[in-house]
């Protein structure tokens, strides 16, 4: 719609229910915010409430937890021998819009088609407006590229957010941008944080990395990785060893690159294209300690990677502290229920050696068998 459009539909508005006795409540509802226009706008009169903005009825925006376990309890009683999702899995794509109180929400549209048709997929998301939002994030306005990268190897990324910036026409800035995308929900917002809130959405994002040659060096990593999956998969060290560097050189000003939190990140981004068919999970109780990052398979004949980050030390050192720690117990029996798991127990030690550049990244492999123990 344009300028002239909107200031007519306004004026229309207006005419209908500004100062008119027959209106005693006036209740819209959408995606987008009045646009005020200016300070003498003919739609003044309305107080609006947003998930970016006052919280008050934001529980009444999308679905809580208890009433997702309500449908799907439901669900489970209709199709109780058919069955195919889980409510970890709902959990997993649907969730993580946050409240005040860190309770998170879930999107409905999606959460009721994906108990409907019982199957998995980007429901809400098939019909976004990231082409909307995409001409700006591949100009990298103010270092927008960048934050991407943060945000896709699952870290918050700092923004101030006007709940207002989705009405206007050009975002001119980083914190507009991301205003935007919290509005039309491509993002969630919490303590001053912004992140991608489920596997809903960076399944988009990822696509969006793995198609825009406009991206630059987003672009070239997500096609990059999906070469590091199967590298894995075959213990191939060669294509992870050129990812990771790839991503060391290109994103190092974003993260202070001397330890092995931030070589965390890097190996993060630099699997970003197993998130299709692996679970992230970083600092997962296992064993003895703490597990850096574990891939673990939506397929249950799928390879399960436990990767163990190291700097200034040896990769064989790293797989050496998950078996000593046995970082791959007390994994499988929680996380697949009743499922049985026949895939392999890949582990993955990878290193950075800091002291010696020339070094740069290595690689180890090797497969775990339950008899070495």
């Amino acid at each position: 719609m344009d300028e002239p459009s909107k200031k007519r539909y306004i004026l229309f508005l207006s005419s209908l229910l500004k100062d008119s006795a027959y209106v005693e409540l006036c209740y819209m509802t959408g995606i987008m915010p009045i646009n005020t226009y200016d300070t003498g706008t003919p739609l003044n009169m309305f107080r609006e409430y947003t998930m970016a903005g006052n919280p008050r009825f934001s529980e009444f925006f999308d679905f809580t937890d208890s009433e997702v376990d309500d449908l799907y309890a439901k669900y489970r009683k209709v199709d109780e021998n058919d069955a195919h999702i889980t409510r970890d899995q709902l959990r997993d794509w649907y969730d993580g819009y946050y409240l005040n109180g860190s309770r998170c929400l879930y999107n409905p549209k999606a959460v009721i088609n994906a108990l409907n048709e019982n199957y998995l997929t980007g429901y809400w998301s098939s019909s976004s407006k990231y082409e909307e939002l995409y001409p700006f994030i591949a100009q990298n306005i103010d270092e927008v590229r960048d934050a991407i990268a943060v945000l896709i190897s699952s870290e918050g990324y700092p923004a101030r957010l006007n709940q207002y910036a989705a009405a206007s026409e050009i975002l001119k800035t980083k914190d507009q941008i991301f205003s935007a995308m919290v509005v039309y929900g491509f993002l969630t917002s919490d303590n001053g944080m912004v992140y991608i809130p489920n596997h809903e959405l960076m399944e988009k994002f990822i696509e969006m990395l793995q198609y825009n040659k406009a991206l630059g060096y987003l672009n070239t990593l997500a096609v990059a990785s999906s070469r590091v999956v199967e590298a894995t998969r075959k213990m191939n060290p060669g294509p992870i060893e050129e990812a990771i560097q790839l991503v060391h050189d290109k994103v190092i000003p974003l993260f202070k690159y001397n330890n092995e939190d931030a070589l965390g990140y890097i190996v993060c981004l630099a699997y970003c294209a197993a998130r299709d068919t692996h679970h992230f999970l970083r600092e997962e109780k296992g064993g003895v300690g703490l597990a850096d990052i574990i891939l673990m398979p939506k397929n249950p004949s799928d390879d399960c990677f436990i990767i163990e980050l190291k700097v200034d030390d040896s990769p064989q050192n790293a797989i050496r502290q998950i078996k000593k720690k046995r970082y791959y117990q007390q994994m499988l029996p929680s996380f697949w229920e009743t499922r049985e798991y026949t895939g392999r127990l890949i582990l993955v030690g990878i290193s950075y050696w800091k002291s010696d550049p020339s070094r740069s990244h290595t690689v180890a492999f090797e497969v775990y068998h339950a008899q070495d123990d």
